[in-house]
């Protein structure tokens, strides 16, 4: 934005400078005066010139160039990268989250986000939805989940609320919650990888 407000100053100066009259700066019947006591150092042979608005043209272009480099770059960003399946056991990488914590390895806030992570991943890969744009309500609404989620539905939605709360809301989940929390992460993202509740 600042890049843009330079140039737009640089082409309303240039302009100014083009369009200006020559004689503006010359007083009225001062010409001889300034010929007589001036002494011309210049050549006699003029040296090139650039056509008129040479310059206003290529501000333009300039400020052209950049607006499109700067779209380009907010489309890039915007564009969402899927989670690719991984060979791993989706279970087993819940059985690791929960034996880290239970070592003391992670607390229950980063141990709730970790699990909504790879709940979001898992319906990433089997729906083809971007679960990591979407709050956890736009995700749940989505057919797409919906389908692949089948009766679960109602059991992601606890599970990620729970996470929602511990995340964005300070709530002190108990063992019991969390244990709990485990459990259904650890059933839905097997569920997830084999398809066991899709909706056909």
């Amino acid at each position: 934005m600042a890049a843009s407000r330079v140039l737009l100053v640089i082409l309303a100066v240039a302009l100014l400078v083009q369009t200006s009259p020559a004689a503006a700066s010359v007083p009225p019947g001062g010409a001889d005066l300034a010929a007589d006591s001036i002494r011309d150092i210049r050549s006699s042979a003029p040296g090139p010139t650039l056509p008129p608005f040479t310059l206003t043209a290529a501000g333009l272009l300039a400020c052209a160039t950049l607006t499109l480099f700067r779209r380009r770059l907010r489309q890039q960003k915007k564009t969402v990268v899927l989670p690719e399946a991984t060979e791993r056991d989706p279970s087993g990488v819940v059985e690791e989250l929960a034996a880290q914590y239970r070592l003391g390895e992670v607390d229950r806030t980063e141990l709730c986000r970790r699990i909504a992570e790879i709940f979001r991943e898992g319906v990433a890969v089997r729906s083809g939805v971007p679960a990591e744009c979407l709050t956890t309500q736009e995700l749940l609404d989505q057919p797409g989940v919906r389908t692949v989620l089948g009766p679960e539905h109602a059991a992601a939605r606890e599970l990620l609320a729970l996470c929602d709360r511990v995340k964005f809301a300070n709530h002190r989940a108990e063992a019991v919650e969390l244990d709990g929390a485990l459990e259904t992460a650890r059933r839905l993202v097997t569920n997830l990888a084999e398809g066991r509740h899709e909706v056909p």
